[in-house]
């Protein structure tokens, strides 16, 4: 028997994801550079896609989303320039403001201080 993950743990797993992609564009390795991004692209999905996600967390995804199609490297991917994170994120409470501005600072793992892609919030 599958158990889907939550929404949250969905969400964590997009910010792992996206952290492993990018170390693996520092480190110049496309392949696994892809892959993790296509999954960070499936865990933000299937956060924005729970009808139980708070809407702070739907915000998160939203950013992983956005991140997760630029570091996947297919040209043209649909619906990325639909994708508009600071206005979604000023429309938030200033306790999910800042929730949201600690949660995407905070890596599931990091090995270098600085990283390619910046995901972060324009607030």
């Amino acid at each position: 028997m599958t158990v889907e993950p939550t929404a949250r743990e969905a969400l964590d797993e997009a910010r792992f994801d996206i952290t492993s992609a990018q170390q693996a564009l520092c480190d110049g390795d496309d392949l696994r550079q892809a892959q993790y991004a296509r999954a960070a692209i499936d865990s933000a999905a299937t956060t924005l896609l729970d009808p139980l996600a708070t809407h702070r967390e739907v915000v998160a995804a939203r950013f992983f989303l956005s991140t997760g199609l630029a570091l996947d490297g297919r040209a043209n991917t649909c619906g990325a320039d639909s994708i508009h994170t600071d206005d979604e994120a000023s429309g938030l409470t200033p306790a999910d403001q800042l929730w949201l501005q600690n949660y995407l600072r905070t890596r599931g793992h990091q090995s270098r201080p600085a990283l390619a892609v910046d995901d972060g919030i324009g607030l």
